[in-house]
Protein backbone atom coordinates (compact mmCIF):
# COMPACT_ATOMS: atom_id res chain seq x y z
CA UNK A 1 0.00 0.00 0.00
CA UNK A 2 2.64 2.25 0.52
CA UNK A 3 3.60 2.58 -2.92
CA UNK A 4 -0.34 2.80 -3.98
CA UNK A 5 0.21 6.14 -2.14
CA UNK A 6 3.62 7.00 -2.90
CA UNK A 7 2.68 6.75 -6.69
CA UNK A 8 -0.60 8.12 -6.70
CA UNK A 9 1.35 11.79 -4.92
CA UNK A 10 3.97 11.86 -7.30
CA UNK A 11 1.61 10.87 -10.38
CA UNK A 12 -0.79 13.77 -8.94
CA UNK A 13 2.39 16.27 -9.30
CA UNK A 14 2.82 14.91 -12.58
CA UNK A 15 -1.00 15.80 -13.98
CA UNK A 16 -0.68 19.32 -12.19
CA UNK A 17 2.78 19.75 -14.00
CA UNK A 18 0.40 18.39 -17.24
CA UNK A 19 -2.52 20.73 -17.06
CA UNK A 20 -1.52 23.66 -14.92
CA UNK A 21 2.34 24.11 -15.90
CA UNK A 22 4.44 26.62 -13.88
CA UNK A 23 5.19 30.11 -15.60
CA UNK A 24 6.71 31.55 -12.85
CA UNK A 25 9.29 30.32 -10.38
CA UNK A 26 7.28 31.83 -7.44
CA UNK A 27 4.41 29.50 -7.92
CA UNK A 28 3.27 27.35 -5.32
CA UNK A 29 3.86 24.27 -7.22
CA UNK A 30 6.91 23.93 -9.71
CA UNK A 31 10.36 22.48 -9.72
CA UNK A 32 12.45 24.79 -8.04
CA UNK A 33 16.44 24.47 -7.57
CA UNK A 34 19.24 26.67 -7.95
CA UNK A 35 19.94 25.02 -11.79
CA UNK A 36 16.95 25.86 -12.85
CA UNK A 37 16.73 29.38 -11.60
CA UNK A 38 19.69 30.53 -13.77
CA UNK A 39 17.62 31.48 -16.92
CA UNK A 40 13.86 30.91 -18.23
CA UNK A 41 15.21 28.35 -21.00
CA UNK A 42 16.57 26.44 -18.15
CA UNK A 43 13.27 26.70 -15.91
CA UNK A 44 11.29 25.72 -18.44
CA UNK A 45 13.19 22.73 -19.35
CA UNK A 46 13.19 21.54 -15.74
CA UNK A 47 9.43 21.91 -15.34
CA UNK A 48 9.46 19.80 -18.62
CA UNK A 49 11.55 17.22 -16.91
CA UNK A 50 9.89 17.14 -13.61
CA UNK A 51 6.73 16.76 -15.59
CA UNK A 52 7.98 14.00 -17.50
CA UNK A 53 9.47 12.21 -14.88
CA UNK A 54 6.84 12.37 -12.16
CA UNK A 55 4.33 11.00 -14.39
CA UNK A 56 6.47 7.59 -15.79
CA UNK A 57 7.94 7.45 -12.00
CA UNK A 58 4.62 8.09 -10.18
CA UNK A 59 2.86 5.49 -12.47
CA UNK A 60 5.18 2.75 -12.22
CA UNK A 61 5.27 3.32 -8.73
CA UNK A 62 1.58 2.85 -8.41
CA UNK A 63 1.75 -0.07 -10.66
CA UNK A 64 4.34 -1.82 -8.72
CA UNK A 65 2.23 -1.26 -5.49
CA UNK A 66 -0.56 -3.24 -7.28
CA UNK A 67 1.54 -5.68 -7.98
CA UNK A 68 2.90 -6.11 -4.66
CA UNK A 69 -0.93 -6.01 -3.09
CA UNK A 70 -1.58 -8.39 -5.53
CA UNK A 71 1.40 -11.19 -4.48
CA UNK A 72 0.53 -10.37 -0.89
CA UNK A 73 3.56 -8.35 -0.38
CA UNK A 74 2.73 -5.75 2.04
CA UNK A 75 4.40 -7.23 5.45
CA UNK A 76 7.48 -6.03 4.29
CA UNK A 77 6.36 -2.22 5.26
CA UNK A 78 9.93 -0.56 6.11
CA UNK A 79 11.74 -1.82 2.99
CA UNK A 80 8.84 -0.62 1.03
CA UNK A 81 9.16 2.43 2.78
CA UNK A 82 12.29 3.14 2.13
CA UNK A 83 12.22 2.26 -1.40
CA UNK A 84 9.35 4.92 -1.90
CA UNK A 85 12.09 7.68 -0.21
CA UNK A 86 15.03 6.40 -2.83
CA UNK A 87 12.06 6.84 -5.66
CA UNK A 88 11.19 9.89 -4.49
CA UNK A 89 15.06 11.15 -4.08
CA UNK A 90 15.48 9.93 -7.76
CA UNK A 91 13.31 12.02 -9.23
CA UNK A 92 15.34 15.41 -8.13
CA UNK A 93 18.60 13.46 -8.60
CA UNK A 94 17.79 12.78 -12.63
CA UNK A 95 15.90 16.50 -13.00
CA UNK A 96 19.39 18.03 -12.17
CA UNK A 97 21.30 15.66 -13.90
CA UNK A 98 19.32 16.42 -17.32
CA UNK A 99 19.81 20.52 -16.35
CA UNK A 100 23.35 20.40 -15.94
CA UNK A 101 23.37 18.05 -18.97
CA UNK A 102 21.62 20.81 -20.92
CA UNK A 103 23.01 24.18 -19.30
CA UNK A 104 26.52 22.83 -20.00
CA UNK A 105 25.31 21.89 -23.82
CA UNK A 106 24.16 25.53 -24.08
CA UNK A 107 26.84 27.07 -22.22
CA UNK A 108 25.05 28.72 -19.70
CA UNK A 109 26.50 26.60 -16.65
CA UNK A 110 26.70 29.13 -13.27
CA UNK A 111 30.32 29.44 -12.93
CA UNK A 112 29.77 29.15 -9.20
CA UNK A 113 28.21 25.87 -9.66
CA UNK A 114 29.84 23.27 -7.37
CA UNK A 115 29.04 19.80 -8.88
CA UNK A 116 28.36 17.32 -5.82
CA UNK A 117 29.75 14.29 -7.14
CA UNK A 118 33.11 16.22 -8.52
CA UNK A 119 33.50 17.73 -4.82
CA UNK A 120 33.27 14.19 -3.19
CA UNK A 121 36.31 13.01 -5.44
CA UNK A 122 38.42 16.25 -4.52
CA UNK A 123 37.75 15.60 -0.93
CA UNK A 124 41.00 14.73 0.98
CA UNK A 125 41.46 12.15 4.04
CA UNK A 126 42.88 12.83 7.10
CA UNK A 127 43.84 10.41 9.37
CA UNK A 128 43.02 11.26 12.99
CA UNK A 129 44.96 10.14 15.48
CA UNK A 130 42.93 8.38 18.71
CA UNK A 131 43.06 8.15 22.35
CA UNK A 132 45.32 5.24 22.32
CA UNK A 133 47.53 7.01 19.56
CA UNK A 134 47.35 10.10 22.05
CA UNK A 135 48.41 8.00 25.13
CA UNK A 136 51.66 6.47 23.48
Amino acid sequence: MVFIVVGAIILVIGLKYLIWPAKHPEEVVAYKSYLASTSPAAFAYAQKEARNVHLVLGGGTVLLGIFIHWLHWDNFFIIWLFLSVLITVSIFAYVETKLKKYLIKRHELPRDYVDPDENLAYRQHHWVKGLRDRLK
